[in-house]
């Protein structure tokens, strides 16, 4: 028998009215990818190692959601969709049962349906940020069926009464939980944008690239002069990439066409052209550099050495070409 959720006690009264709205109007995330996904490795048959240990969301700061992941604690319920039961066609194809988190790994959580209490028979992993997870008081506002697992539906004689004793004072997915899932793998950028990136195959000056493929805040890019074999994918806050009109500005050497060089020294710049604002800021060094100057640097064709570098070049705006 369908079950109404009770709403646990999770925000002041005056903020109920955002929930509402949140989970009325929220977009779950994608269910499938338009990469192929094939040959993609996968963490499952790891996930149930007790010796698993995943580096936190909240370590990496360009990660999606890495802000907000905080409040992922263990022990918050969640509803789910129900695995263990009947569909009765004609009334509902699809039920749902309230979930407790028990393990956190990465955006990857360990679930176990209410009532199984120390039973972990039915536990699943399942991805905090998929279509397939919903804060507490989902069903109830969208009018889907919340039902017991039949594993264990004849254990409560009253699952009403039960479920306002486990969600009273329970927590579940914060108040904008949707809408900082969707911020965070939302780009700046669009496809067929154009900016100026390192040249992979001579790293001491940049060519013009068009972004073709976004993935989160992933970019795809294929340099203009190219056949599109020579692209490569970098984060869309990545020091390898900068505005139209960053060479120029700077002083920095870029191959590009000439048609290319006038309308960025007349500052013609296009609808499809990325701007700065679109870019991190980085501070500016309080240091004056001086061509000679000897320094330390990462070797940015073997990430893993420092070499001993000079300063060949000071541009503007503290950026700096060294010669290792």
């Amino acid at each position: 028998t369908p079950t109404t959720t009770p709403t646990p006690e999770l925000q002041p009264r005056d903020s109920q009215s955002d929930r509402q709205y949140l989970q009325e109007n929220y977009v779950p995330p994608a269910s499938t990818s338009s990469h192929d996904l094939t040959h993609t490795y996968s963490w499952d048959n790891q996930l149930s190692d007790t010796d698993f240990v995943a580096a936190p969301v909240t370590e990496f700061h360009h990660a999606p959601m890495a802000d907000g992941w905080d409040n992922i604690i263990v022990g918050m319920k969640v509803e789910v969709e129900n695995s263990d039961v009947d569909p009765m066609p004609g009334v509902f194809t699809a039920a749902y049962w309230v979930a407790t988190v028990l393990r956190i790994s990465g955006y990857k959580v360990l679930l176990r349906y209410e009532g199984f209490g120390q039973d972990g028979t039915k536990d699943f992993w399942l991805n905090l940020c998929s279509d397939k997870v919903h804060p507490v008081g989902w069903c109830a506002t969208k009018g889907k069926p919340l039902i017991p697992p039949k594993t264990i539906q004849t254990r409560y004689t009253d699952w009403k009464d039960f479920l306002v004793k486990r969600l009273t004072g329970a927590r579940t997915l914060p108040i904008n939980f949707y809408k900082v899932v969707w911020e965070s793998v939302s780009s700046v950028f669009r496809k067929g944008m154009k900016l100026e990136v390192v040249d992979k195959m001579r790293i001491s000056q940049v060519r013009v690239a068009t972004i073709v493929d976004i993935t989160g805040r992933r970019l795809q890019l294929s340099y203009d002069d190219s056949n599109g074999g020579e692209g490569f994918w970098c984060h869309e806050e990545s020091p390898l990439i900068h505005p139209v009109g960053w060479a120029r500005r700077v002083g920095h050497q870029i191959a590009a066409t000439s048609q290319y060089h006038d309308r960025c020294l007349m500052e013609n710049f296009l609808e499809d052209d990325s701007t700065p604002d679109m870019f991190p800021e980085y501070p500016q060094t309080a240091a004056s550099f001086i061509a000679g100057m000897k320094l330390e640097a990462v070797d940015p064709l073997n990430l893993a050495t420092i070499c001993v570098a000079t300063v060949m070049k000071v541009l503007r705006f503290g950026y700096i070409m060294i010669r290792m």
